[in-house]
């Protein structure tokens, strides 16, 4: 088996943070476009809980691209 994946903690840090990734895209694409929420949901709280969770997760995103890089090097 290690012949197929080395470093197993390496794939299971890369593996859980992808399925974060995957999870958190699809609950905010569930919220865009803002004008179709339902009105429980566009007061400005909600709003900017939408816009916070779009930036944790590009940062997310990143962070589990810069990781995917560091380990292929």
């Amino acid at each position: 088996m290690s012949t197929i994946e080395p470093n197993w903690l390496s794939l299971v840090w890369f593996a859980g943070l992808a399925t974060v990734c995957g999870v958190a895209f699809l609950i905010i694409a569930g919220k865009f476009p803002l004008d179709a929420r339902p009105d429980a949901a566009r007061s400005l709280p909600a709003t900017l809980l939408i816009i916070g969770n779009v930036v944790l997760l590009a940062t997310l995103l990143a962070g589990t691209e810069a990781f995917m890089r560091g380990e292929a090097s």
